[in-house]
């Protein structure tokens, strides 16, 4: 009934659908099917052709009434050149193969057609692509990709094969309001999300699926963090995720993301930008985001707000940030530093931007690993945690437009100090650097010590803050040059100015400086 599948198909019935109808004993179903009947048009064709095809499946079928009707259904389909045949009777899809070789006519079931359909129309967006610009790939699911999926049937005990596969068949049967995506690394299959807005306008995940793998939690992580970046992409400002056997794993994660149960689905609001702790209050209390969200899940909000700023508790009060990123509060003081980054290291801890122009993208397990670590030499200024940092990428040739910018902002958890060999190993999994890169910063000296931020929850800024601007800052506010070749600390206001224009929307005029009023 779709206006755009209803273009790309012509229905037609079989003559032995009649007699399926009459041989049902409840009158009312026998009637309300052969009225239905008359809405589509027959397929026609001789009788010798008929039976002539009926006895291309001898053999196929047994002789009870029912094989028997469903060998006249296909032959009717067959002699009248039809190459498709729609049905859910499991028993009749199981024939496929040998009916396709005997005759040509394809058994599939609906939802089988629209994605087949679908697949057609859009056929790009079926191709592989990169997923957060990683060397991960992610793509819509296709009618093959069945046989790819055993490992996520029936991951949870509760819920069977059957069950699964038929939820599964209703949202493929919905390409056009669900995506339905596979996620693989190299031909291996690691994850299915199905997902797509609703006339709220709220990003609700249907199934969301991780294979048992070394990279389970990490998968699941980007998994989340890639979903709250399309609600943002999208201008959707809740998450809902409804289905009904999540992993564990899933439930722990959403949890550590600022999830709440409520509704039978795990629900998290994305609001973006600053705000007050007072307009946070209101924006809680309002019909529009309770309707959207749930009035439960606006309350436990609201009162853990109302804890964290009543009681001026700073790591309660950025905990309730951290649970709506990436929203920033702008009662919430913390230290702030500005820390250069080498574009080639950005490009694999959070920069998708440089990756996407970089041969061979970004290092799959960093883009999706949440937290992640970076080195360099002890020596300077000592940091206290948590904090804020404000990411500066210094000049690269081959990344010209993407450098001498801050471009991102991170909270700071742990700092560590130690010699390289066992600093380096005890954080080897979440940084990008190599033990070779370690001993270049070391200057080959095993007793020199490192220093290593451990950091999360990246925002990359709508525009980067461009070294001209953050000259005209530092001179307007400290009379001094802009030099950020070490760490340096800055003060909240500061921070707050760096952020708002880094989030703004305005563009770099032909003099260097930005229009507007940064103000949000």
């Amino acid at each position: 009934m779709e206006d755009w599948l209803a273009e790309m198909v012509d229905l037609y019935v079989t003559p032995e659908i009649a007699n399926e109808a009459n041989r049902d004993k409840e009158s009312n179903r026998k009637n309300d099917v052969l009225q239905l009947m008359q809405r589509f048009e027959k397929c026609r064709t001789s009788s010798s052709e008929f039976e002539d095809e009926k006895r291309s499946l001898k053999g196929l079928f047994g002789t009870s009434e029912q094989e028997q009707s469903d060998l006249s259904h296909l032959a009717w389909c067959a002699a009248a050149r039809i190459g498709v045949f729609v049905t859910n009777d499991n028993n009749l899809c199981s024939k496929n193969t040998e009916v396709y070789d005997r005759i040509g006519v394809q058994i599939v079931r609906p939802s089988d057609l629209v994605l087949w359909i679908d697949s057609l129309l859009r056929s790009t967006e079926y191709q592989p692509r990169r997923f957060s610009e990683s060397e991960l790939r992610i793509r819509l699911f296709e009618n093959d990709d069945w046989r790819l999926i055993e490992s996520l049937i029936a991951v949870n005990v509760s819920e069977s094969r059957k069950s699964f596969e038929r939820r599964l068949r209703d949202l493929l049967a919905k390409p056009r309001d669900i995506k339905t995506q596979l996620l693989f690394l190299d031909s291996e299959v690691l994850s299915l999300i199905s997902w797509g807005l609703d006339k709220q306008q709220r990003i609700v995940v249907h199934l969301l699926r991780v294979v048992p793998h070394a990279l389970s939690e990490t998968i699941v992580i980007g998994i989340i963090n890639w979903l709250l970046k399309n609600c943002l992409k999208l201008g959707a400002n809740c998450l809902k995720i409804i289905d009904k056997n999540p992993s564990q794993s899933t439930i722990t994660q959403c949890h550590k993301f600022g999830f709440q149960f409520t509704d039978n689905a795990l629900m998290r609001w994305v609001p973006t930008g600053r705000y007050g702790f007072e307009d946070l209050q209101e924006e809680l209390n309002s019909t529009e985001l309770r309707k959207n969200l749930s009035v439960d899940y606006c309350k436990r909000v609201a009162d853990k707000l109302q804890r964290a700023f009543g009681a001026e508790d700073t790591t309660l009060q950025l905990e309730v940030e951290k649970d709506l990123w990436p929203l920033k509060i702008s009662e919430l003081n913390l230290p702030t530093y500005i820390v250069s980054i080498k574009p080639g290291y950005a490009m694999h801890l959070f920069d998708h931007g440089i990756a996407r122009r970089d041969l061979f993208g970004g290092d799959a397990r960093l883009l999706l690993n949440f937290e992640n670590a970076y080195y360099r030499t002890a020596r300077g200024r000592r940091f206290i945690t948590p904090a804020r940092i404000l990411w500066y990428v210094t000049y690269d040739y081959r990344h010209p437009k993407d450098t001498m910018a801050v471009r991102a902002v991170s909270y700071m958890n742990e700092v560590h100090v130690d010699k390289g060999q066992p600093l380096f190993g005890r954080f080897q999994h979440l940084g990008v650097y190599k033990w070779p890169d370690i001993r270049a910063t070391i200057k080959e000296d095993p007793e020199r010590e490192l220093m290593a931020f451990v950091f999360s929850h990246c925002e990359m800024f709508k525009r980067p803050v461009i070294k001209v601007e953050l000259e005209r800052i530092w001179q307007t506010r400290m009379n001094k040059k802009f030099f950020v070749r070490q760490p340096i600390e800055i003060s909240n206001d500061l921070f707050w100015e760096i952020y708002d224009i880094g989030m703004s929307h305005f563009k770099e005029n032909s003099g260097g400086e930005y229009d507007g009023n940064f103000l949000h």
